[in-house]
Protein backbone atom coordinates (compact mmCIF):
# COMPACT_ATOMS: atom_id res chain seq x y z
CA UNK A 1 0.00 0.00 0.00
CA UNK A 2 3.16 2.06 0.45
CA UNK A 3 4.25 2.42 -2.06
CA UNK A 4 0.66 2.94 -4.45
CA UNK A 5 0.26 6.01 -1.89
CA UNK A 6 3.41 7.43 -3.00
CA UNK A 7 3.15 6.81 -6.73
CA UNK A 8 -0.45 8.54 -6.36
CA UNK A 9 1.53 11.66 -4.44
CA UNK A 10 4.15 11.09 -7.48
CA UNK A 11 6.74 11.35 -4.93
CA UNK A 12 8.39 8.10 -6.39
CA UNK A 13 7.67 6.22 -9.21
CA UNK A 14 8.33 2.16 -9.78
CA UNK A 15 11.76 2.57 -10.82
CA UNK A 16 12.91 5.08 -7.68
CA UNK A 17 12.18 8.47 -10.18
CA UNK A 18 10.04 11.20 -9.13
CA UNK A 19 7.66 12.82 -11.06
CA UNK A 20 9.53 15.99 -11.16
CA UNK A 21 12.77 14.09 -12.49
CA UNK A 22 10.68 12.46 -16.00
CA UNK A 23 9.51 16.29 -15.68
CA UNK A 24 13.05 17.49 -16.07
CA UNK A 25 14.08 15.25 -18.68
CA UNK A 26 11.79 15.44 -20.82
CA UNK A 27 12.01 19.15 -20.54
CA UNK A 28 16.13 18.85 -20.91
CA UNK A 29 15.37 16.97 -24.46
CA UNK A 30 12.78 19.05 -25.86
CA UNK A 31 15.26 22.06 -24.80
CA UNK A 32 18.13 20.30 -26.93
CA UNK A 33 15.66 19.25 -29.93
CA UNK A 34 14.22 23.47 -29.96
CA UNK A 35 18.40 24.75 -29.80
CA UNK A 36 18.95 22.50 -32.59
CA UNK A 37 16.03 23.38 -34.78
CA UNK A 38 17.13 26.97 -33.83
CA UNK A 39 20.70 26.55 -34.56
CA UNK A 40 19.27 25.08 -38.32
CA UNK A 41 17.12 27.86 -38.96
CA UNK A 42 20.01 30.23 -38.47
CA UNK A 43 22.19 28.82 -40.16
CA UNK A 44 19.72 28.45 -43.26
CA UNK A 45 19.09 32.08 -42.72
CA UNK A 46 22.90 32.55 -42.49
CA UNK A 47 22.94 31.00 -46.11
CA UNK A 48 20.16 32.77 -47.02
CA UNK A 49 21.75 35.95 -45.90
CA UNK A 50 24.58 35.59 -47.56
CA UNK A 51 23.01 34.32 -50.79
CA UNK A 52 21.10 37.67 -50.84
CA UNK A 53 23.90 39.82 -50.01
CA UNK A 54 26.23 38.29 -53.04
CA UNK A 55 23.05 39.10 -54.96
CA UNK A 56 23.49 42.71 -53.77
CA UNK A 57 26.87 43.08 -54.59
CA UNK A 58 26.71 41.72 -58.00
CA UNK A 59 23.87 44.48 -58.41
CA UNK A 60 25.97 47.51 -57.28
CA UNK A 61 28.81 46.37 -59.66
CA UNK A 62 26.41 45.86 -61.95
CA UNK A 63 25.45 49.82 -61.74
CA UNK A 64 28.68 50.78 -60.59
CA UNK A 65 30.13 49.82 -64.37
CA UNK A 66 26.69 51.96 -65.79
CA UNK A 67 27.46 54.67 -63.64
CA UNK A 68 31.53 54.24 -64.46
CA UNK A 69 30.66 54.67 -68.28
CA UNK A 70 28.25 57.41 -67.86
CA UNK A 71 29.49 59.60 -64.95
CA UNK A 72 33.36 58.40 -64.99
CA UNK A 73 35.71 55.77 -63.10
CA UNK A 74 35.52 58.66 -59.95
CA UNK A 75 31.65 58.19 -59.96
CA UNK A 76 32.27 54.66 -60.28
CA UNK A 77 34.73 53.56 -57.77
CA UNK A 78 31.94 55.06 -55.17
CA UNK A 79 29.57 51.71 -56.78
CA UNK A 80 33.11 49.04 -56.61
CA UNK A 81 34.09 50.13 -52.78
CA UNK A 82 29.89 49.33 -52.16
CA UNK A 83 30.21 46.21 -53.36
CA UNK A 84 33.10 45.25 -52.38
CA UNK A 85 31.94 45.69 -48.73
CA UNK A 86 29.03 44.16 -49.17
CA UNK A 87 30.85 40.73 -50.65
CA UNK A 88 33.58 41.16 -47.67
CA UNK A 89 30.61 41.04 -44.84
CA UNK A 90 28.91 37.86 -47.09
CA UNK A 91 32.51 36.12 -46.80
CA UNK A 92 32.33 37.04 -43.01
CA UNK A 93 28.75 35.85 -42.58
CA UNK A 94 29.83 32.86 -44.03
CA UNK A 95 32.86 31.83 -42.55
CA UNK A 96 31.75 32.17 -38.88
CA UNK A 97 29.09 29.53 -37.70
CA UNK A 98 25.83 30.51 -35.56
CA UNK A 99 27.41 30.90 -32.40
CA UNK A 100 30.12 32.62 -33.47
CA UNK A 101 27.38 35.05 -35.06
CA UNK A 102 25.33 35.38 -31.53
CA UNK A 103 28.65 36.10 -29.23
CA UNK A 104 29.49 39.16 -32.15
CA UNK A 105 25.87 40.27 -31.60
CA UNK A 106 26.40 39.87 -27.87
CA UNK A 107 29.33 41.96 -27.99
CA UNK A 108 27.79 44.55 -30.30
CA UNK A 109 25.50 45.51 -28.01
CA UNK A 110 27.54 45.63 -25.21
CA UNK A 111 29.87 48.04 -26.72
CA UNK A 112 27.19 50.10 -28.17
CA UNK A 113 23.49 49.36 -26.98
CA UNK A 114 22.16 52.53 -28.24
CA UNK A 115 23.12 51.69 -31.90
CA UNK A 116 21.97 48.12 -31.61
CA UNK A 117 18.38 49.81 -30.05
CA UNK A 118 18.22 52.00 -33.03
CA UNK A 119 19.26 49.19 -35.08
CA UNK A 120 16.28 46.71 -33.58
CA UNK A 121 13.35 49.63 -34.21
CA UNK A 122 14.87 50.39 -37.27
CA UNK A 123 14.26 46.84 -38.64
CA UNK A 124 11.19 46.46 -36.97
CA UNK A 125 9.86 49.33 -38.93
CA UNK A 126 10.88 47.61 -41.78
CA UNK A 127 9.30 44.53 -41.39
CA UNK A 128 5.96 45.77 -40.09
CA UNK A 129 6.37 47.44 -43.66
CA UNK A 130 7.05 44.73 -45.17
CA UNK A 131 4.48 42.49 -43.56
CA UNK A 132 1.97 45.33 -43.90
CA UNK A 133 2.73 45.30 -47.92
CA UNK A 134 2.55 42.07 -48.04
CA UNK A 135 -1.10 41.85 -46.41
CA UNK A 136 -2.33 44.46 -48.49
CA UNK A 137 -0.60 42.39 -51.74
CA UNK A 138 -2.74 39.02 -50.73
CA UNK A 139 -6.04 40.79 -49.96
CA UNK A 140 -5.67 43.19 -53.62
CA UNK A 141 -6.18 46.23 -51.89
CA UNK A 142 -3.02 48.97 -52.14
CA UNK A 143 -2.78 50.17 -48.91
CA UNK A 144 -0.19 53.20 -49.53
CA UNK A 145 -2.30 56.13 -50.08
CA UNK A 146 -1.90 57.59 -53.19
CA UNK A 147 -0.30 55.06 -55.24
CA UNK A 148 -2.14 55.90 -58.35
CA UNK A 149 -3.98 59.06 -59.44
CA UNK A 150 -2.14 61.77 -61.11
CA UNK A 151 -4.29 64.42 -59.88
CA UNK A 152 -1.72 66.11 -57.60
CA UNK A 153 -3.73 65.96 -54.61
CA UNK A 154 -2.56 64.15 -51.72
CA UNK A 155 -4.35 61.17 -49.89
CA UNK A 156 -4.27 60.30 -46.29
CA UNK A 157 -3.56 56.46 -47.03
CA UNK A 158 -7.01 54.57 -47.56
CA UNK A 159 -7.32 51.97 -49.88
CA UNK A 160 -10.79 53.33 -50.76
CA UNK A 161 -9.43 56.99 -51.04
CA UNK A 162 -10.02 60.26 -49.64
CA UNK A 163 -13.17 61.73 -49.56
CA UNK A 164 -12.44 65.64 -49.27
CA UNK A 165 -10.07 64.94 -53.01
CA UNK A 166 -12.36 61.96 -54.47
CA UNK A 167 -9.16 60.10 -55.20
CA UNK A 168 -9.04 56.63 -55.17
CA UNK A 169 -5.77 54.75 -54.71
CA UNK A 170 -4.82 52.05 -57.19
CA UNK A 171 -1.65 50.30 -58.24
CA UNK A 172 1.40 52.28 -59.45
CA UNK A 173 1.00 53.38 -63.07
CA UNK A 174 -2.22 52.51 -62.52
CA UNK A 175 -5.09 55.85 -64.53
CA UNK A 176 -6.44 58.06 -62.48
CA UNK A 177 -9.58 57.53 -61.08
CA UNK A 178 -11.00 60.41 -59.58
CA UNK A 179 -14.02 62.43 -60.69
CA UNK A 180 -11.62 66.10 -61.73
CA UNK A 181 -9.55 63.80 -63.51
CA UNK A 182 -12.47 62.72 -65.59
CA UNK A 183 -13.46 66.69 -65.88
CA UNK A 184 -12.12 69.32 -68.80
CA UNK A 185 -10.91 71.35 -66.06
CA UNK A 186 -7.76 71.40 -64.87
CA UNK A 187 -6.93 70.30 -61.54
CA UNK A 188 -5.72 72.38 -58.93
CA UNK A 189 -3.19 70.51 -56.65
CA UNK A 190 -4.33 70.89 -52.51
CA UNK A 191 -2.01 70.41 -49.63
CA UNK A 192 -2.74 69.90 -45.88
CA UNK A 193 -2.42 73.36 -44.35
Amino acid sequence: MTDVSQANDGATTQGGDTTADKFKSQFASFKSQATDKARDYAGQGVERATGALDEAAKFLEDTARTVEEKLGPQYGRYGFSAAESVSGFAEQLRGKDVEELVDDVRSFVRKSPAVAIGAAVGLGFVLARLAKAGAGYESGSASFGNTGGSTGAATRGSALGDTATGTTGGPVGAPATTQAANQDTPVTPTFPA
